[in-house]
């Protein structure tokens, strides 16, 4: 560097280093009399702040004094209703702090607000369009913005969250990230740059300062911040008021730039400046340096510096790692936790082919999007062929040798052997050629037909419009009509375009029209490429996804279990694909009733997907919530609502929020809080998934139906009648209509609305709905398994009790309970639930000791399988000593009612649901018993009490215990103001003769007795 270089260099140095306030002054005195450097200087510090940057610098003590006379805010002055802190961060134009938000919630968050002084028209259209820019997205790994308002001065600020960290490249270093970490990380930036995009915004600057991680639960989670100099795209205004670039002004960090934003010309930009810079950033998590160095480029001067970043390729990551002195290649392999002369050979190809990509000088050769470039690199972790490098058959080669390192182990004859055997056999599936222009197929059809159909062109503009009266679907179809015509004699690129209007259709949930469009893929796919093919694979696996949204279960088993036996046996037991169906498998067995099957598959795919993937991939989380709804269907409810917890959190860090996986494991955490007795926690948690769903999904998605079904029965299961009943009527109206009057979905509807019917006491609604639920069931089931029959056979059953009609009801639940045992084993949770519904049956025919029996036997297979210290075996005992008490055996009863409210109080706590209804089946027979040397008036009165005092809302039938409490204790007034009570919130009506009856006793000073 020449002597002028290094005087420059070190003049910008110390002014960056200055708040903007003090840089004129500095210059005046660095410059002296040179018009020439200090215009030079000018321009560079311009390019570098015009763009108010945000938390870029730490805010130097000096910089609080003043600025054209004016005061800037200090901490503990109030701007709105925050309170200021402290200064965190400065900008070119703008001022961070952190402030404290009090009322109507109390927490942290980060203030921006526009300097005193630098309120200029275009500092304010810039700051409003970053605001607007912000607050247009939603997504884990972007700050969000909270609030947004103006100062008593008129000065616009907006409020965003706190986020504390460090820049990524500092955070990778301190924490010796292994490059594989680090590459998990990129991929979320990535996917939040992506949902930039999708919303129409340019970020423009990224770079290490505007990426900070935080750790959320101990898992790092990158944020990407400051949209100072965003650019919107596609006709997105961000701000009413004009935000003008000068033509020759340098938007951006130089050494971060595209070509493109580097070059005076009108060349607009585009969502490919974003991935140049990406590029950049990964290059320099890689290797620690970025492609040009900072300092070098503002030495050289600006027409010099556009010109680098325009023309001059930069080295590989493998090389300028290479090239490092001893002591910095040393510093930099410690940092990832790698031996120094390892770190060129781990980066050498793949990841020097990725970035080398996304540094293309010619945009149009770069990774068309930010989810394109994450993908890459997670074929990239994934052993699998990654798109940006040359598709030679030594490296294919390679990369099935990685995957399959067992069957390349037996010795160097075979892998002889199979490496020309391989080579012969694979060539024609790799050549460049085809699969480009299979590539170019889609592209082309998504693009002139696909995009036509859903638009109107504008000549004037040349560009595409939505047109609002066209749906997705009809769009799929017109476009459809022409691909047999237009790929003749082309069947990859047939199948291709069939196979992606058909997974379009499945996701807006047109299965039963994706399943043709499916069917041919998959038959052009096996013709060409043969049964074992990746792609034949894929599309075998998306035709059973169809088929099982179309309710074609019997077709869409055996498909999906041919799939993963071929992708076990071609791609490897732990591949994402192979994962993925075991995944989809054990979702299904779980569907048709194989419980036990869908439990071992779903252990197996968790266990590998740790192993292969890392607890924190998407992947590995949506194993353990389906895991957990496995232990949940298995009775083992604290675990399985303890995991779903636990998931949640890193599952929406993960994620985006319209990602379907979430409202899925709400969905699963709602019905485990169900389970749990939380009936206030599950229907937040599921009213919260529906509204993802709606929002992600659409209203009337067979996934927004399902979720619509779980909150309504958990609506009906806490007795809000008026909120279960219109929700199911209207589910069921929409999934006879989208899908069709016998689907799966829509007969597990209409048994819940016919037993949400039966709940509210409303038997003539109830019986003609369950009993056509279970006629359809009947004839519409391929699969004889008790998963399908038993719930529809024990709804009905359970109404036709409440109706009074025990005897239509009593075969249903012999023919249940019979069949479970048959199916699945006496001692299967699954078998006790239609004992358990089998005894009530027999106690309400007044068959006491037949309902003896039933109990005894159930109390003695739980026990035996569970232990003594369970809550299904607590509840047996509980189960056990009601029917005892009904069949008049109290001397048994009481013992066992005594000993269960003991274990439930000791274990769950006095205010738990099992434990109130243990209290109140104590005081019950306490009060009522036959038997003089049972009955206990206070003690009865203590337990009821309890019991009506622990429950969150009036229970009528506590209320009725309550009273028969008070009657025997002899205060009949009392007992007779409890029962009206309980007649007043009692529903259902041969209930309320009951208690009517039990009221006239004691208005006539008279107890009841059982």
């Amino acid at each position: 560097m020449s002597e002028s270089h290094q005087r420059e260099a070190a003049i910008f140095d110390a002014a960056m280093e200055l708040p903007a306030g003090q840089r004129a002054a500095h210059l005046d005195h660095a410059c002296g009399g040179d018009a020439a450097l200090r215009q030079r200087m000018e321009s560079l510090l311009n390019a570098c702040e015009s763009k108010c940057e945000f938390l870029d610098s730490p805010m130097d003590p000096a910089a609080a004094k003043t600025m054209n006379a004016l005061p800037f805010e200090k901490a503990g002055d109030r701007i709105g209703r925050y309170k200021l802190l402290q200064q965190i961060g400065e900008g070119g134009c703008g001022v961070v702090y952190m402030a404290e938000q009090e009322e109507p919630v109390s927490r942290r968050v980060a203030l921006k607000v526009i300097k005193l002084g630098l309120d200029t028209k275009s500092v304010i259209a810039r700051f409003e369009a970053e605001r607007q820019a912000l607050a247009l997205m939603d997504h884990p790994n972007i700050a969000k913005v909270l609030d947004a308002g103006a100062t008593e001065t008129g000065r616009p600020y907006f409020v965003m969250e706190l986020v504390r960290g460090l820049k990524i490249t500092e955070y990778c270093d301190e924490a010796r990230l292994s490059t594989h970490a680090r590459l998990d990380l990129f991929i979320q930036v990535c996917q939040a740059i992506q949902h930039a995009h999708q919303k129409g915004i340019i970020h423009r600057d990224i770079k290490p300062s505007n990426i900070l991680v935080t750790i959320n639960d101990g898992v790092p989670v990158p944020k990407v911040i400051d949209f100072g100099i965003a650019k919107a795209t596609g006709g997105l205004k961000l701000t009413n008021k004009t935000v003008f670039t000068a033509f020759e002004q340098f938007i951006g960090t130089p050494a971060y730039m595209s070509p493109e934003q580097a070059v005076l010309t009108s060349l607009d930009i585009d969502t490919r400046s974003d991935i140049y810079a990406l590029g950049v950033l990964l290059y320099e998590m890689l290797t620690g340096r970025t492609p040009f160095d900072a300092k070098e480029l503002l030495a050289i001067g600006l027409d010099e510096m556009r010109r680098t970043i325009r023309e001059t390729e930069p080295p590989r990551p493998s090389t300028r790692v290479s090239t490092l002195a001893q002591n910095e290649l040393s510093t930099t392999a410690q940092r990832r936790g790698i031996e120094a002369p390892k770190l060129a050979s781990e980066l050498r190809g793949d990841l020097d082919w990725i970035v080398m990509k996304a540094l293309e000088k010619d945009r149009a050769r770069r990774y068309e999007t930010a989810n394109g470039l994450a993908m890459d690199i997670q074929r990239h972790l994934n052993d699998e062929p990654v798109v940006a490098c040359p598709p030679s058959r030594f490296y294919r080669l390679q990369k099935m040798v990685r995957r399959n390192k067992l069957a390349f182990a037996a010795g160097s004859a075979v892998v002889a052997s199979l490496v020309i055997g391989t080579t012969l056999s694979t060539v024609s599936f790799f050549r460049a050629a085809e699969q480009a222009a299979i590539a170019q197929a889609v592209n082309d059809f998504l693009q002139d037909d696909l995009l036509r159909q859903a638009s109107s062109y504008s000549q004037a503009n040349a560009h595409f419009t939505p047109d609002p009266n066209l749906t997705v679907r009809q769009a799929l179809d017109r476009a459809a009509e022409r691909i047999s015509d237009r790929f003749k004699n082309r069947p990859l690129q047939e199948a291709a375009i069939k196979w992606t209007i058909g997974v379009a259709l499945t996701d807006v949930g047109e299965s039963e029209r994706a399943v043709a469009h499916l069917q041919r893929a998959l038959e052009l796919r096996r013709a060409k490429l043969g049964p074992n093919h990746r792609d034949t694979l894929t599309s075998m696996h998306s035709l059973a996804t169809a088929y099982e949204s179309a309710g074609k279960l019997d077709q869409a088993l055996p498909l999906l279990e041919e799939t993963l036996k071929l992708q076990k046996t071609t791609l490897g037991r732990d591949h994402t694909n192979t994962l993925r169906s075991m995944n989809s498998l054990g979702n299904l067995y779980r569907t048709v009733g194989k419980r036990d099957q869908s439990l071992a598959l779903r252990g197996e795919m968790l266990k590998l997907a740790k192993a292969r993937l890392g607890p924190g991939d998407s992947l590995t989380l949506v194993a353990t919530c389906n895991l957990a709804l496995s232990y949940l269907e298995l009775g083992k409810v604290d675990q399985a609502v303890s995991l779903l917890e636990e998931t949640l959190k890193p599952l929406k860090a993960t994620l985006e929020t319209g990602h379907p996986v979430i409202p899925t494991a709400m969905e699963n955490l709602a019905s485990a809080y169900r389970a749990a007795g939380k009936l206030d926690k599950a229907i937040s948690v599921a009213e919260e998934a529906l509204r993802l769903r709606k929002a992600s999904q659409g209203p009337d998605n067979p996934e927004t139906l399902g979720t619509m079904m779980v909150l309504g029965n958990i609506y009906g299961e806490a007795r809000k009648f008026d909120q279960a009943v219109p929700l199911l009527e209207e589910t069921l109206k929409l999934t006879k209509t989208k899908l069709a009057p016998d689907h799966p979905l829509t007969l597990n509807v209409m048994a819940n609305l016919g037993t949400v019917y039966s709940q509210a006491g409303n038997t003539d609604k109830a019986l003609p709905l369950l009993e056509e639920a279970l006629k359809l069931t009947r004839t519409k089931t391929a699969y004889d398994l008790p998963d399908t029959l038993v719930p529809a056979m024990n709804n009905l059953a359970i109404a036709y009790r409440r109706g009074g009609k025990t005897e239509l009801a009593l075969p249903l639940m012999e023919e249940a309970l019979n069949l479970q045992k048959t199916k699945r084993g006496a001692d299967h949770p699954e078998t006790w639930k239609a004992m358990w519904n089998l005894a009530v049956a027999y106690k309400a025919a007044g068959k006491f000791d037949q309902a003896v029996l039933v109990r005894e036997e159930m109390l003695e297979l739980v026990r035996a399988k569970n232990g003594p210290d369970s809550q299904q075996t607590w509840g047996a005992m509980a189960d056990l000593a009601i029917a005892y008490g009904a069949a008049g055996k109290f001397d048994k009863a009481l013992p066992l009612f005594e000993e269960t409210v003991k274990l439930r109080k000791a274990r769950l706590g006095p205010d738990h649901s099992d434990t109130l209804a243990s209290m109140n089946e104590l005081a019950w027979i306490l009060a009522t018993s036959r038997d003089s040397a049972i009955r206990n008036g206070s003690n009865a009165l203590s337990y009821a009490e309890q019991a009506v005092e622990g429950t969150k809302r009036k229970d009528p039938e506590f209320l009725d215990t309550l009273a028969a409490a008070y009657a025997e204790a002899g205060e009949f007034a009392k007992a007779a103001d409890v029962q009206r009570e309980a007649i007043g919130l009692c529903q259902d009506e041969k209930t309320k003769n009951d208690l009517t009856t039990r009221l006239k006793l004691y208005e006539s000073n008279t107890p009841f007795r059982e």
